[in-house]
């Protein structure tokens, strides 16, 4: 539990300090009551002394509305150069490169000559918004960098308690008045904040991810054959995809030829226009091609084909003409709808499946075999078995897109053969026909859980729905 201390100074549960202030009434006669967690860089009260400083401080201007109420103006390239000059004492070296470098690339550029009563909170928050979903491209192109989709969500944070930083030395230089200031950056609800997670972020961060076991495995190919989500599922077992770049997936990805499949784009929703659209891949090392077990190749070269026997059968019904669009830059207003609707994941009539099929699928199997599917453990799984086989790192790395070395040696056990040999062997190792299937009951009566599936649809029948 948080310990109480002095008045108004509170230790919170991860060990840091925050401050309360309640006062009737400030000397304007508004009524005030204000918490506050960081200080004016946007770090954390590290000590209760930190944190009683800066609410004393915050009294003094409550009680004084005349502080600023006519800042003068500056640009932020001035408040920068005061700060190298006068705020940098104490400061790791480290941390003057990272500033510097990310003021000279990235921020000067945009914000550089602007003044400071010119740059709002939303100016800001799209910055941060285009940084982690598409990356700098101005910088990119003056450097002839080539970088598809955006920044890291930790390395766009970075960006944020600069911003803090920035103007919070703008508050202490008085160009910046309190009440704009405590809008941006001090109240809970309206101060600067990062942008939504992408969901594959959410993905590879979720701790109740599991890995299935063998019998599990063959729990649900059982169970998924017997539906229309079979090949999103074997997508996910053979390649180990995210949930997003599985729905994205489109028959024009696949090099039968050469037995790969590109991986460069993932599904999202547009909440504002209710409609799915496809944007760029995680990070720069999420666009990959990958090889394609003969298992899984030969299963989506019937499927292809049985699509397009579909189509035939049902002519002018067949429903091919859901709106997905793209998205994958910057400062684009609107969402041009795609050309061509070769999507790999649709039902018999053609209607389209999305990430928000696999919930109701979730459901009927919790109720069905008695554990919790996440999409994302079908990746666990697949990477686990990889590294099991001994897939050389660099190569796993690679195939499951990761940024990180040190996320992949999570799976990693050892190096053994040539990269491509070894992998292309291993993939012919993962199987699930090969054993008897063994279901918790005796029988499981695969219409009942066909009509769960259903039930779960019409309960929440207020997703928006693309057909629609």
């Amino acid at each position: 539990m948080a310990k109480n201390s002095d008045t108004g100074i509170t230790q919170l549960k991860n060990g840091n300090w925050q401050y309360r202030i309640t006062l009737a009434k400030d000397a304007t006669g508004k009524p005030v009551d204000t918490t506050g967690r960081v200080d004016a860089n946007g770090n954390p009260f590290a000590t209760k002394r930190a944190a009683k400083q800066a609410r004393e401080q915050k009294l003094v201007e409550l009680r004084d509305p005349q502080r600023s109420t006519k800042p003068k103006d500056a640009t932020l390239q001035e408040v920068w150069d005061r700060y190298l000059k006068n705020g940098t004492t104490g400061k790791a070296t480290a941390t003057l490169v990272k500033q510097t470098t990310m003021w000279k690339n990235h921020i000067s550029p945009r914000f550089g000559k602007k003044l400071i009563s010119e740059i709002d909170q939303a100016d800001l928050y799209d910055y941060l918004t285009q940084l982690y979903n598409f990356g700098d491209e101005a910088y990119n192109k003056k450097a002839k960098r080539k970088h598809d989709g955006g920044y890291s969500y930790a390395y766009v944070e970075g960006f944020l308690k600069f911003f803090y930083l920035l103007f919070g030395r703008a508050y202490e230089y008085e160009l910046v008045d309190h009440k704009r200031y405590t809008r941006m950056f001090i109240d809970k609800g309206t101060r600067l904040k990062m942008p939504a997670k992408r969901q594959a972020d959410v993905e590879d961060e979720e701790d109740g991810a599991d890995i299935f076991s063998d019998l599990q495995i063959r729990q649900l190919d059982t169970l998924f054959s017997t539906g229309n989500l079979y090949t999103a599922f074997l997508l996910g077992y053979y390649l180990g995809v995210r949930i997003s770049e599985c729905f994205a997936l489109r028959w024009q990805n696949i090099n039968w030829a050469e037995s790969t499949i590109t991986i460069n784009r993932q599904m999202g929703y547009d909440k504002d226009q209710k409609l799915f659209y496809l944007g760029p891949v995680k990070t720069l090392t999420s666009v990959r091609v990958i090889d394609i077990p003969k298992t899984l190749q030969n299963y989506l070269y019937n499927i292809y084909h049985q699509q397009k026997e579909q189509e035939q059968k049902y002519g002018i019904g067949y429903r091919n003409n859901e709106r997905v669009a793209v998205r994958m830059k910057p400062k684009q207003n609107d969402l041009l709808d795609i050309a061509d609707r070769d999507f790999i994941n649709r039902k018999e009539n053609g209607e389209l499946l999305t990430t928000n099929s696999v919930k109701y699928w979730a459901k009927a199997i919790n109720a069905t075999l008695g554990f919790e599917f996440r999409y994302h453990s079908l990746r666990k799984t697949h990477a686990t078995k990889m590294a099991e086989l001994n897939t050389p790192a660099i190569e796993l790395m690679r195939r499951l897109g990761h940024k990180k070395y040190e996320t992949t040696l999570a799976y990693y056990i050892n190096v053994s053969k040539s990269a491509r040999e070894a992998t292309l062997h291993n993939l012919s190792q993962i199987t699930i026909k090969d054993k008897k299937t063994m279901l918790p009951n005796k029988e499981v009566n695969t219409e009942f859980f066909l009509q769960l599936v259903e039930d779960y649809e019409k309960l929440d029948a207020d997703t928006p729905c693309l057909a629609e």
